[in-house]
């Protein structure tokens, strides 16, 4: 049997309606629920059209301006409204609005032209309407409608990988937890390789299955997914992390280091290097712009070389006495660069990080922040490279870029962002799909954001990046802003093309344990 909850009632549009909820305590509404409206001008036909409450008031008829009682000065001693005579239950009213959705056929969503009429039935919408509202023709599952965990909820997996993806939401929301869902549920049901930028180190923690999970088909598939993981760091390890991780989940790291060459870099990435570490004139940029492509021709035309082989190219564009001036302190500024950890002198080999039915976890903790910047943008590049060339042994991707506001910040230079906004721009035609992460947004590039056509939007209450989300994404209403303010943990407002409408979603567990770890106070002094 349907629950009725309210009565349509005023003014109607195709667009908006208002609902009178009916006097019964058994019977609540709250914003954000789904409801269906029967509409009554359709006699021979049972429509029932799909809505969701956006706003919610309680009115009193008693007690409008202009027609509130007089009280005496003794009013303290009542202890409610009924004491003065204004009965509750018969005097209040909800008045709930209604965003009109439309008529739910076969998964698609058939606008209304009409507006229902005033007296239009309004019931809790069936579990079947949002069930078939809610699946997708290329799953992945997310979680569950917020109001009723019998709904799951799916992402169409085409769109979230070829379109890009945001997930935004301040410390603690549970945005690495979303991402792991998301990869989780892509190496599950794909052979689709997923590199992660994980510059804090959480996702290493992928290698460990979850124990006394539910059933045993998800134990097997918590078990192969862990399989699946390798985690890779440029550099050298730091043994005090490894004996850390090994202490917290009783496992050793194993751990394949990166290295890369100098000639990697990108013009943009080596003057934003060695400006940011070393400091550069404007003499000294001049020399490096000279050159530095014909360094990287000669690298990528002839492979392997030594590295003073790079000077030798620099040094036969100089000309006159003021570059020479220039190019030796240059010179001194390069060899202290190429000493940095993750340079060598082989040419790195991005097919060991991109294999089908891997996860690959680039792990940048030890790294400083313009390194990290450098060492994502170098993989980013190859693996956009190889694809826009067509190679035979370069799959589709997926990037997962973790503070993404570090890498492609607003209005601010960095050693990636470059990169990133090509992949952003180009990467769905070649299918690098980019999905970036961030507990700051409005400190993350706008027209990157902007290409995300999935946002899962968690909990923002800095009044600045709930604007400016509101400003790059389509369809996110003041309403809707209102409501993130007030997610809890794991909560999630979904919204884009890889969902039919827009959702508040309680994402599901995941598989793999958890890598975000905030210290113990009173643990870290006991253990120095």
């Amino acid at each position: 049997m349907r629950r009725l909850l309210g009565i349509v009632f005023g003014s109607t549009s195709p667009a908006y309606v208002k609902m009178i909820k009916i006097k019964n305590p058994k019977v609540n509404v709250f914003k954000g629920q789904f409801v269906e409206i029967k509409y009554s001008q359709f006699k021979d036909k049972d429509v029932n059209v799909l809505g969701r409450i956006v706003d919610l008031e309680i009115k009193n008829v008693l007690l409008e301006e202009g027609l509130l009682p007089n009280l005496s000065e003794d009013a303290t001693e009542y202890s409610s409204l009924e004491d003065i005579g204004i009965p509750r239950a018969l005097t209040e009213n909800v008045i709930a609005e209604i965003e009109i959705i439309g008529q739910v056929i076969n998964e698609k969503i058939l606008r209304p032209l009409v507006p229902p009429r005033p007296g239009d039935f309004v019931y809790k919408a069936r579990e079947e309407t949002l069930k078939q509202l809610f699946g997708s023709k290329k799953p992945i599952h997310i979680g569950y409608l917020k109001e009723n965990r019998n709904i799951n909820v799916f992402l169409n997996y085409q769109e979230l990988i070829s379109k890009h993806f945001a997930v935004l939401a301040m410390t603690g929301a549970g945005k690495s937890h979303t991402i792991a869902v998301i990869i989780e549920e892509i190496a599950s049901r794909l052979e689709l390789p997923i590199v992660v930028f994980d510059p804090h180190g959480e996702y290493s923690s992928m290698i460990i299955p979850k124990t006394n999970l539910k059933n045993l088909e998800d134990t097997k598939r918590a078990e192969e997914i862990s399989s699946k993981v390798k985690i890779f760091v440029p550099g050298y390890v730091y043994p005090a992390y490894e004996e850390f991780f090994e202490k917290r989940y009783g496992k050793r790291r194993e751990v394949t280091l990166l290295k890369f060459h100098p000639a990697d870099l990108e013009l943009y990435q080596i003057h934003h290097l060695l400006s940011s570490i070393y400091g550069l004139s404007k003499a000294q940029a001049r020399v490096l712009e000279k050159s530095w492509d014909d360094v990287r021709y000669a690298y990528i035309t002839a492979g392997l070389f030594r590295l003073n082989q790079i000077f030798e190219i620099i040094e036969e564009k100089i000309e006159g006495r003021p570059e020479q001036i220039a190019y030796a302190t240059l010179k001194n500024k390069l060899e202290l660069l190429f000493k940095r950890p993750y340079f060598g002198v082989s040419k790195f080999d991005i097919k060991q990080v991109v294999k089908k039915k891997q996860i690959s976890v680039i792990d940048l903790s030890g790294l400083e922040l313009v390194d990290q910047q450098a060492v994502a943008a170098i993989i980013a590049r190859e693996i956009l490279d190889a694809r826009k060339k067509r190679e035979t042994n370069m799959p589709p991707v997926l990037l997962i870029l973790e503070e993404a506001h570090s890498f492609i910040p607003s209005g601010a230079p960095s050693a990636s962002s470059a990169t990133f906004k090509r992949i952003a721009a180009e990467g769905r035609k070649f299918l690098v799909g980019l999905g970036i992460v961030s507990q700051r947004p409005s400190k993350l590039d706008a027209d990157v954001l902007s290409q995300c056509n999935t946002q899962i939007i968690m909990r923002l209450v800095n009044p600045n990046d709930q604007n400016y989300v509101r400003n790059v994404s389509e369809g996110l209403s003041s309403s809707d802003l209102e409501t993130i303010r007030a997610l809890g943990q794991g909560e999630a407002l979904i919204l884009g093309t890889s969902i039919t409408i827009p959702v508040l979603v309680k994402i599901k567990d995941r598989l793999t344990q958890h890598g975000g770890y905030t210290p113990d106070v009173d643990e870290e002094l006991e253990s120095m």
